[in-house]
């Protein structure tokens, strides 16, 4: 997780009203190298804390705390350092296991596995998921989708919206950028991670979510994370999944190790390989990933937006989320049953001048 310096300093960022991108402009840092330095992968030197208290327009008393939380950093580094004895077979797993195929890395993971007896926590579930999916028929691989009834799409409906009004205005275009600063900062139990090359057994995906004994770090690689800061749609929504399993599913990400939910199959392309308005089909395989594709598209597209007679190519360019996405939330919203669950709800609270009671499926009111 965060450091101290990281949690000062991502503190002082979002008082000064900086983006992690106009902070990054400002010091000449890459997001990579902000992040090391605020999650205690690499050491604060003096001209590194110069800069911060530069950048930040740091007061007397805020400079004093990044100097001291710098130090305490560096000392925490070097203790860790001096009690770790490295097994020649780990030292070359820190060196060079980014950098071996999947394969291999399933098969190092296997033979561990026999003479040890111990099943590997580390992509636990990532591994089983990925086993499991070789033995499903095509139309199994879809059953996430249908089973996600009318009740479960109002209650995603209603999460996501009340979770998007955290960071946004209902018109407004949600900044993922934002949106990982603010949780990182307002939840003790979440935070996110720049990395510059993500790990051989996730098979290219830039985006993944890990549990651990603190919480859900969200892990990201440095270039298409900047696509998605850029505005780059399925790069957006991928990261918005991930902070979907964070909302909905911290059951499945429980750990006092590091398990990995399995990154989607969209997260491992690139801008170059997809168009920002190309309709992607995913395959989702279970409730959970149904779940977090809703959620995903709630969260950058409010539910409410949908009744207002937009066509959806022009929410899809107003918000920055994916055409095809947008269409199979759309579709699942549509449904008379679950509009009339949303109708319950609201009249139920007491909001009983909603749009939602003039909207008819057509459109019209």
């Amino acid at each position: 997780m965060r450091s101290g310096f990281g949690k000062r300093a991502l503190e002082l960022r979002l008082l000064r009203g900086l983006s992690q991108t106009d902070f990054s402009k400002r010091t000449s840092y890459s997001l990579q190298r902000i992040s090391n330095i605020e999650h205690q992968r690499s050491n604060i030197s003096d001209d590194v804390v110069g800069t911060y208290i530069r950048v930040l327009n740091a007061s007397g008393q805020e400079a004093d705390a990044l100097r001291k939380l710098a130090r305490f950093s560096n000392a925490e580094r070097r203790q860790e350092g001096e009690n770790r004895v490295l097994h020649p077979l780990q030292a070359m797993m820190a060196e060079f296991g980014e950098k071996i195929s999947p394969k291999s890395a399933a098969k190092i993971q296997e033979i561990l596995e026999q003479e040890t007896g111990e099943r590997l926590a580390t992509l636990r579930f990532a591994s089983n998921q990925a086993a499991d999916k070789k033995s499903k028929s095509r139309k199994s691989q879809r059953s996430g989708w249908s089973e996600i009834t009318p009740r479960n799409m109002v209650d995603i409906c209603d999460l996501s919206l009340e979770f998007r009004r955290q960071f946004v205005a209902d018109s407004k275009k949600l900044d993922v950028g934002h949106l990982l600063e603010q949780l990182s900062h307002t939840n003790s139990r979440f935070d996110y991670q720049v990395v510059e090359t993500m790990q051989a057994q996730l098979n290219g995906a830039f985006a993944c979510i890990k549990g651990h004994v603190d919480g859900h770090t969200v892990v990201l690689e440095a270039e298409r994370f900047g696509s998605a800061l850029r505005g780059v749609t399925f790069a957006r929504h991928v990261i918005c999944h991930e902070v979907a399993h964070h909302r909905l599913h911290a059951g499945m990400l429980e750990s006092d190790q590091e398990i990995y939910a399995l990154p989607q199959s969209i997260s491992r392309n690139s801008a170059r390989m997809i168009g920002t308005d190309e309709q992607i089909r995913q395959v989702v395989d279970t409730v959970e990933e149904a779940e977090a594709e809703l959620f995903a598209a709630g969260l950058l597209v409010p539910w409410v937006a949908h009744l207002k007679g937009t066509e959806l190519r022009y929410l899809a360019d107003d918000y920055g989320e994916e055409l095809g996405t947008l269409k199979r939330f759309n579709h699942f919203l549509m449904q008379d049953s679950v509009l009339d669950g949303l109708r319950e709800r609201l009249w139920l609270r007491g909001e009983r001048q909603h749009l939602i009671f003039g909207f008819e499926r057509s459109g019209r009111f």
